[in-house]
């Protein structure tokens, strides 16, 4: 027996698929077998199945559903399967080990209505600029070529406008840059499970990463707590996996 996991990182109220594929490669047949896949306890009961009773030298698929409402790391596994003779009289276990991982991200919201607004010397609005314009994750201004300079980073276009070799000059005080910290002290919070603030204030976090994520800013993520997370300035759509599982396994 073998166990496919449709998806395994998935935000909260995603549904995942499992599939249970079994395949009866021996000639014995037990009149009651049962196959069990253990849940984590979240999900109450793990789930029985009765094999079907033309289950003999043939494959088949289980299929059922995890309705994913809490973001967290849940495990899976193992799979057991208790079969019994004809008479009642002996009963046999067999233990599959398979364990898989389903990781949950906390839940988002769409605020793409929203403007990242200015920050410091520089604002949104200071990024259009004619003398500042982006190059993938960064961007730059221009001056004159010097002897020694990287040929590459020569600016063709103005090159041409101004008869002068102008280079490209990255400036890293015009990269945008947004630190989230998430106050993770339990005595900061009210409330429990999922209706309690430290939820809710994780998923306003990982709403405002996702956001970011869409408009090349790097993000740096400090999550105090139990535990101290931190994840320096990187650019947040690269770093988007590293960053949601910190939010799907921090606790306050």
């Amino acid at each position: 027996i073998k166990r496919k996991i449709g998806h395994k990182r998935v935000h909260v109220d995603n549904v995942v698929d499992v599939n249970l594929h079994a395949k009866n490669k021996g000639t014995l047949f037990t009149s009651i077998p049962i196959i069990k896949d253990k849940l984590p306890s979240y999900f109450g009961d793990s789930h029985n199945f009765v094999v079907p009773t033309n289950f003999y030298k043939k494959d088949f698929d289980i299929k059922y559903k995890l309705n994913m409402d809490k973001r967290g790391l849940y495990k899976i596994g193992p799979i057991t399967m208790r079969g019994q003779d004809s008479f009642n009289l002996t009963q046999s276990n067999v233990l599959f080990d398979d364990y898989q991982e389903i990781l949950v991200y906390p839940k988002t919201y769409d605020i793409s209505q929203f403007s990242p607004g200015g920050v410091g010397f520089i604002g949104y609005e200071a990024l259009t600029s004619d003398l500042v314009s982006p190059i993938g994750d960064d961007f730059y201004s221009l001056r004159e070529y010097v002897s020694g300079d990287d040929l590459r980073k020569i600016h063709w276009k103005s090159t041409a406008k101004t008869s002068t070799l102008m280079i490209r000059k990255v400036d890293d005080a015009t990269i945008s840059r947004v630190a989230i910290i998430v106050d993770g002290f339990r005595d900061s919070h009210l409330g429990e499970g999922k209706e309690s603030t430290f939820e809710y204030l994780i998923s306003a976090a990982a709403t405002i990463v996702n956001y970011f994520a869409k408009s090349n800013y790097r993000v740096r993520i400090v999550v105090s707590g139990n535990r101290l997370y931190v994840i320096p300035f990187d650019d947040a759509s690269r770093n988007y996996h590293r960053i949601m599982e910190v939010f799907a396994k921090c606790e306050p």
